[in-house]
């Protein structure tokens, strides 16, 4: 399994599938595209994938599994996948027999921030007004440098912090802006979005 952390936007990679369904006569199709976005979430490529496809790995040129196909797009070269991480970070606990992760159905905690990555973590590119970064605060370039007393790396870092969490819960961020340091605290609210 390819580490998450080495899977970027531009790698090669190659998509195996069964277009049209499993044929047992017919050995899977091997296709070649490139890394187009890497998120928290999901891997996004240019391979070529039909309906049949998913479920099927996407290896890098190492014949690492850096994800599973997900969701075939409307062009046939917009897809996505389950990256690789979505598995590793809860097999210990698979293993173990112990129930993890979230229902797929319910309310999500919610920031109501766009960010983009930056060294020292994420600078704030969007603030959704009447959402809980809003009402705590947080403004348009300011810059998170820390999540509950921790440093993290980018936008995606902060995303999965937050999606550990459960609505109504704190989040302290430490925030440079204007040059000076920041504490602020949000509560999460609940939504269906990230």
């Amino acid at each position: 399994l390819a580490r998450p952390q080495d899977v970027r936007n531009g790698d090669w990679c190659l998509a195996l599938g069964h277009p049209g369904g499993y044929q047992r006569t017919r050995p899977p199709v091997v296709r070649l595209g490139r890394v187009i976005r890497t998120e928290s979430g999901f891997v996004q490529t240019d391979c070529t994938l039909v309906g049949g496809d998913s479920g099927g790995p996407l290896f890098d040129l190492a014949g690492n599994v850096i994800g599973i196909h997900s969701r075939i797009g409307a062009p046939t070269t917009w897809n996505f996948h389950v990256p690789v991480r979505a598995y590793t970070e809860g097999w210990a606990q698979f293993l173990d027999g112990k129930a993890f992760g979230r229902p797929s159905r319910g309310r999500k905690p919610v920031l109501g921030i766009n960010g983009v990555d930056h060294d020292k973590g994420c600078t704030v590119t969007d603030v959704n007004p009447n959402m809980p970064a809003a009402k705590a605060g947080v403004k348009t370039g300011d810059l998170i440098v820390g999540i509950d007393g921790r440093d993290f790396q980018g936008f995606d870092s902060l995303f999965d912090h937050v999606q550990k969490k459960n609505p109504g819960d704190k989040l302290k961020l430490s925030i440079q802006r204007q040059g000076k340091p920041v504490e602020i605290t949000v509560t999460l609210s609940g939504g269906r979005g990230p």
